[in-house]
């Protein structure tokens, strides 16, 4: 029984017992007049419920075909919604609010609604990642038949345009745009789409093109190669060589002269929507083969050992093609320097030749000449104190050394360790004694020009 009911009764009983015309009080308000809802209406995920209830409302259950689905605590509620199941998908159901006052008294409406839990699922036509021009229509599809409305936006959220009912084209100029759109749409239960991010390319300019082999090339008839960037496809490209007409296509054969200069070269071209554009070249006639600007050993450097090591660095400015050094392998140790190693026998001259070829044809060679000594020198003379003999705290000594090649130096080592040397004849080492101890070995060297070392046997002195 509704008790708030009856005490409204008993109320108005007293009231017209005692004859006294009174206006009627809040409390004969009922506690829910509505659910704010009406019959046959769509309800969403995320609805909202707005019941039409008295201030005496303190709590308020939600029931689903007559089981409690859900209650409050407290009322009024933020937000206050249906938690509908997936299962009701595209159902009707009966939605019952309960609502209560602080004594426990309670009063419900019930409304038919259907259940529409879904979101809607977005495609596009032309679909994402086409590549568009100017102004383009664009219609949504969506997986559904009960969209309310369709929002087109760009990437920060800006509306664009908005359609109400189908079908859900929209025209847009895509020209200078980025071609990040996105839509939402919204059922009619309120469910709103995740964001539908289309993401055209938009090609609103020609193609762009390239000189396929760089800008140089060798004079006389040749073949010019052009490289093409465009989103679409390329519709013509036409060729301008020293401002004539030569041809189209993306390669053409053209006679570029024999004199060594810049030939002036133009290139149009427009795109399957007629978008233009012009670049121009310079092609630089390069005749010469590939330069060498550094060469180790030098030119007759003295050099030894079984193999012999050469390198070069190379210039060209249309780029190095081969360097080869007659079937010896090459390292290439950096783009533009190479080196080899060159097997030798007895001592004299050998020769590295290196053969280069740049990238337009253009051959040349290079010749570097080496002296191999492979001979130590000899020493012919060395004035000094004699094995074991007791010396004084100056000792002077004096080496003769030759070598078909020429001394680099001779040298005096002490207990194995370089102490004195001389790079001119005569060869005068004097050494100061007093420094090594009682008793200590020495040795002379002499190094010849090509690095080849020869000493003598150790000799002990004492002091």
């Amino acid at each position: 029984m509704n008790t708030r009911g009856f005490a409204s009764v008993v109320v108005l009983a007293g009231l017209l017992i005692a004859g006294a015309a009174t206006p009627a009080s809040a409390a004969d308000e009922p506690l829910i007049t509505s659910t704010g809802l009406v019959d046959g209406q769509y309800l969403g995920l995320l609805n909202q419920l707005h019941p039409i209830v008295s201030d005496d409302v303190a709590r308020m259950d939600v029931l689903v075909d007559g089981a409690k689905r859900w209650g409050s605590t407290g009322w009024p509620i933020a937000n206050f919604r249906v938690p509908f199941r997936l299962a009701e998908q595209d159902h009707e159901v009966s939605l019952t609010l309960r609502a209560f006052d602080v004594d426990g008294a309670s009063a419900e409406a019930t409304t038919r609604v259907r259940v529409d839990v879904l979101r809607p699922v977005l495609t596009t036509n032309p679909a994402r990642g086409t590549v568009i021009h100017g102004r383009t229509e664009i219609t949504v599809l969506p997986d559904v038949d009960d969209l309310a409305q369709v929002v087109m936006t760009d990437a920060s959220g800006a509306e664009i345009a908005r359609r109400t009912e189908a079908p859900w084209v929209f025209s847009w100029d895509a020209i200078g745009k980025s071609g990040d759109v996105r839509f939402i749409a919204t059922d009619r239960a309120g469910n709103a789409s995740d964001i539908y991010p289309a993401r055209y390319s938009v090609d609103d300019q020609g193609p762009v093109l390239s000189m396929a082999y760089g800008i140089y090339q060798r004079p006389g008839l040749q073949y010019l190669n052009a490289d093409v960037s465009e989103k679409s496809k390329v519709k013509r490209i036409e060729w301008y060589v020293d401002g004539a007409f030569r041809g189209t296509g993306t390669r053409i054969r053209t006679d570029l002269g024999t004199k060594i200069r810049t030939v002036p070269v133009e290139t149009r071209a427009w795109d399957e929507w007629d978008n233009y554009s012009v670049q121009k070249f310079g092609i630089r006639l390069d005749a010469s083969a590939p330069a060498v600007t550094a060469a180790s050993p030098g030119q007759n450097a003295l050099v030894r050992g079984s193999k012999i090591s050469g390198r070069i660095t190379v210039a060209d400015p249309a780029g190095i093609l081969q360097v080869d050094m007659l079937g010896y392998p090459v390292v290439v140790d950096h783009p533009s320097t190479y080196s080899t190693r060159l097997p030798v026998g007895r001592d004299g001259g050998y020769t590295f030749f290196w053969y280069l070829r740049d990238r337009l044809g253009n051959e040349g060679s290079f010749r570097r000449t080496v002296i191999v000594d492979n001979t130590p020198p000899k020493i012919t003379k060395v004035t000094a104190p004699a094995s074991n003999a007791k010396v004084p705290a100056t000792v002077k000594t004096t080496v003769a050394a030759t070598d078909k090649n020429g001394i680099t130096r001779v040298e005096l080592r002490v207990n194995g360790k370089l102490v004195l040397s001389d790079a001119k004849a005569p060869y005068n080492l004097n050494l100061n004694a007093t420094k090594y101890g009682t008793s200590f070995t020495v040795a002379f060297y002499a190094i010849d020009r090509a690095g080849n070392i020869v000493s003598t046997s150790r000799r002990t002195w004492k002091r």
